[in-house]
């Protein structure tokens, strides 16, 4: 289950490329036990997005 929102957000970001700024919000629901062993304390998830617009197209 997830909701994805629009939202005015002011990027102070000193990057000069053209960027989007989103904000997602995830309610993920898994199992991630397997992962987990004696040696692991911490597990880093990411999330990759690739999408089309009028503005962006891809290249």
């Amino acid at each position: 289950d997830f909701t994805i929102y629009r939202k005015h957000m002011t990027d102070f970001s000193a990057n000069r490329k053209k960027n989007d700024l989103g904000v997602l919000q995830l309610n993920l629901d898994t199992n991630l036990d397997p992962l987990f062993d004696w040696n692991v304390k911490q597990l880093f998830l990411y999330l990759i997005a690739e999408y089309v617009t009028p503005a962006n197209v891809s290249v």
